[in-house]
């Protein structure tokens, strides 16, 4: 998709109401040598968020809406929001785009020294948050 093309898609979607908000919130450490938990984006349902681990800032947490057949970000579409941890390790990404109430997307990870990390995931209209705990492994 062309750059003007998407502005145009985006406008349409913005003036016709047809689109949904997207909420994330997360808390990203590095991993630790007592493997409680696997390097990974583990989504975090019916328990409290993790509190152990060393908080990672600066990392960049990027939601991809538009994916290959594959599953694979469309790294050139402007369907894509990213946001930076803070000093905790944590981050809340908030987006507006594709309509539906399940819809397919794709989260990312990256932080310099570390190895990145994605999966895809179904986010759903209902609950309004979904949340994520991430370790990463330092790069090799």
């Amino acid at each position: 998709m062309n750059y003007s093309r998407g502005l145009i898609l985006l406008a349409l979607l913005l003036v016709s109401g047809c689109g949904r908000g997207y909420a994330l919130i997360g808390r990203i450490v590095i991993m630790t040598s007592d493997g409680l938990e696997k390097p990974g984006i583990h989504e975090v349902t019916g328990r409290a968020m993790p509190s152990y681990g060393t908080p990672m800032t600066g990392a960049t947490v990027t939601l991809f809406h538009q994916l290959e057949r594959d599953g694979s970000p469309v790294r050139t579409s402007i369907w894509q929001k990213s946001v930076k941890t803070d000093e905790r390790g944590q981050f809340r990404l908030f987006d507006y785009a594709t309509p539906g109430r399940k819809n397919l997307v794709g989260l990312e990870v990256k932080a310099q020294g570390y190895t990145s990390t994605y999966t895809t995931y179904w986010d759903y209209m209902d609950p309004d948050y979904q949340y994520f705990f991430v370790v990463l492994a330092p790069a090799a």
